[in-house]
């Protein structure tokens, strides 16, 4: 295995010039001798489009060196969604060390809407691996992306360790961390903070024949954000299984733990256990309304009034979600925990035990909404005008709302009513349409017998 630095194959790293030709050249050289790796030395701040790496390849950043995204729709030349870093079926890909890959999110944005840009057509994100086996992505900073930070397709044996993800809280659409139909990975000691689902698992429609999402770790990750800390949905073509999210802080995010199952996948065996959760309200075009958790099953297109349905899903089919546990969790927020299943789906086998939830108001954004987006195809770009979405609806709010929900489990559950203007608050728990109840230690302070 050979070393190439790039300034070895010309390079400058000045940040002003066009340093992808180089880049690209350091990288085939190493694929060419069967794999090695290709060092971005310290104080090198390279200016890129696309980069494409190969099997056996290992890029690493030095501390105090960055890779900066160029600004040139036509330094993209990617058949897929345009990034820097790009893999398609290759093995033993790494991306490791202590530099920064630099998105300037702003230069791809077109008007500020107050606490959100509007973006342009064109915005690339940073990595986008598909079709991938044994990745290893360790260290390194990813700052200000215009859109998604890590994008996984399709790939196998995968392990993200001590990565950083800084976003810029104005971007939509910044998430951080997303496996799409993935299998067999690690997420391990990352800090992320984006404007958007910080740790997303999604199966989208445009990849049927990579399969399901499936044997997917979490845990001792640091997550702010301003929508899903944690995040399965929407994109749910096809099946989620076998995925634990263990000791993990969330803190001054829209929502905490979240599965939105919209298309004909299924979600079972999932467990989120020992959390930390902070959430709070926040500008409405931000999807989320301070749920610690929330688990919904309802269509994409339930107020689709001109009957159009996604190419993925033509019948609108809905899958179901079973076997769902959340334990040994300690939430302050600004909403409640929402469980809403339809008669299409009723969410089956779901448990809280040991769960502290405490509601304080402490915002200044008004509550009293049941926030189901996206349910309306006119609805899904988070820039609209939040006040012609079907799916934020004006309620009074549980502290534990359950909607067509068979074989709830509730045990060592306290919600506690705190201080600020609440008026927005309904019962401690409103059960619609739940069957199978069992409660073994329920705690309800500050609020009203119902």
């Amino acid at each position: 295995m050979i070393v190439v630095r790039v300034n070895e194959t010309g390079a400058r790293g000045d940040r002003r010039s066009d340093d992808r030709p180089a880049l690209q050249a350091a990288v085939d050289r190493a694929a060419a001798a069967g794999g090695g790796t290709v060092v971005v030395p310290t104080g090198m701040r390279c200016r890129t489009g696309t980069l494409r790496l190969a099997s056996r390849i290992e890029l690493h950043l030095e501390r105090g060196s960055s890779l900066v995204a160029s600004d040139r729709a036509a330094d993209y030349p990617s058949a897929d969604r345009p990034v820097l870093l790009e893999a398609h079926d290759a093995e033993e890909v790494v991306v490791c060390g202590r530099g920064s890959i630099e998105g300037h999110a702003r230069d791809f944005m077109v008007r500020n809407l107050g606490y959100i840009w509007e973006p342009a057509r064109f915005r690339p994100g940073l990595l986008q691996f598909v079709g991938c086996r044994g990745v290893r992505l360790e260290g390194v900073i990813f700052h200000d992306s215009a859109f998604w930070t890590v994008h996984l397709v399709g790939c196998e044996r995968v392990d993200v360790v001590d990565l950083v993800v800084d976003n810029d809280l104005a971007v939509p659409n910044c998430d951080g961390i997303v496996p799409d139909r993935c299998r067999d990975v690690r997420i391990h000691g990352c800090r992320i903070r984006c404007a958007d689902d910080a740790i997303v698992l999604k199966t989208s429609g445009e990849h049927p024949e990579l399969g399901p999402v499936e044997n997917i770790h979490v845990s001792d990750c640091e997550l702010m954000c301003t929508a899903s800390a944690v995040k399965l949905g929407s994109g749910t073509a096809g099946d989620f299984r076998n995925l634990s999210f263990c000791d993990c802080s969330v803190r001054s995010s829209s929502r905490g733990l979240v599965i939105q199952l919209r298309d004909q996948g299924s979600v079972e065996n999932v467990v989120f256990r020992g959390f930390q959760i902070e959430t709070r309200l926040f500008d409405p075009h931000y999807w989320g309304h301070a749920e610690p958790i929330q688990v919904t099953a309802v269509s994409r297109t339930l107020a689709q009034a001109d009957g159009r349905r996604p190419a993925w899903n033509p019948e609108g089919r809905l899958g179901a979600v079973s076997g769902v546990r959340f334990s040994d969790i300690e939430a302050r927020c600004e909403g409640g925990i929402v469980l809403y299943g339809c008669p299409e789906s009723v969410l089956r086998d779901v448990g809280l035990a040991s769960v502290r939830l405490r509601i304080d108001k402490r915002s200044r954004w008004p509550g009293g909404y049941l926030d189901l987006r996206p349910i309306d195809l006119g609805g899904a770009d988070v820039w609209v005008d939040p006040a012609r979405d079907p799916g934020r609806i004006p309620r009074k709010v549980p502290g534990i709302l359950a909607r067509y929900v068979s074989g709830l489990r509730l045990r060592d559950v306290a919600v506690v009513r705190g201080t600020g203007p609440l008026e927005y608050l309904g019962e401690a728990l409103e059960l619609e349409h739940a069957d199978g109840v069992a409660i073994d230690g329920f705690v309800a302070r500050g609020f009203a017998p119902g």
